[in-house]
């Protein structure tokens, strides 16, 4: 049986992308070594914390693995490590700077303490920040990082293979079926 990993090295080397194979080399097991022993390459410690938080929060472990369990802190640390440009790691670090802040005015202790308050902070800040009719232009950078959070979850394995259900075929084939039973046929 084919895995996706496979496939997609297939393809990237049958697109003549060797040099950008050999960028991914490792990649899998390095970050979520860097998370479990604490010592990010990109974040700082109290950065790593605050995105394991968030990430704890938007997608925590319920009969499928959560954001935390398929390493979405360490994928983001080692993505902005070796693909982001310095304008946008930068930025980056004035988005999490800006949400912690965020978060403390919120009601959020400044330490990992007190996990309630900082749910419930968190809450208030979502709530914020896609409240409908409102102006959260500040809050875009919470925005920004709950996509990110959610796109790297999608697109690791257990996030599209456990979390989403795909139908290959949706409906059942019906190999010689009457035109008026069917009536209309779909777009594509």
């Amino acid at each position: 049986m084919t895995t996706r990993r496979q496939v997609l090295h297939g393809l990237i080397l049958s697109l003549s992308g060797a040099a950008a194979l050999s960028t991914f080399q490792g990649a899998a097991a390095r970050p979520l070594q860097a998370v479990k022993s604490g010592a990010p390459a990109f974040y700082s410690a109290d950065e790593l914390a605050l995105v394991t938080c968030l990430a704890d929060a938007i997608i925590p472990r319920t009969d499928t693995p959560g954001a935390i369990d398929v390493g979405v802190p360490a994928y983001m640390d080692h993505l902005y490590l070796t693909w982001a440009s310095a304008p946008t790691q930068g930025a980056h670090h004035a988005e999490l700077a800006a949400i912690a802040g965020h978060l403390e005015r919120f009601g959020a202790p400044r330490t990992s303490g007190d996990t309630k308050s900082r749910l419930k902070a968190l809450t208030d800040l979502d709530a914020a920040a896609f409240a409908y009719g409102t102006d959260a232009s500040g809050l875009g950078g919470y925005r920004a990082v709950k996509s990110l959070i959610a796109t790297v979850y999608y697109l690791s394995e257990p996030g599209a293979t456990q979390e989403l259900q795909y139908e290959l075929v949706p409906g059942r084939w019906i190999a010689s079926a009457p035109i008026g039973d069917i009536g209309r046929t779909w777009a594509q």
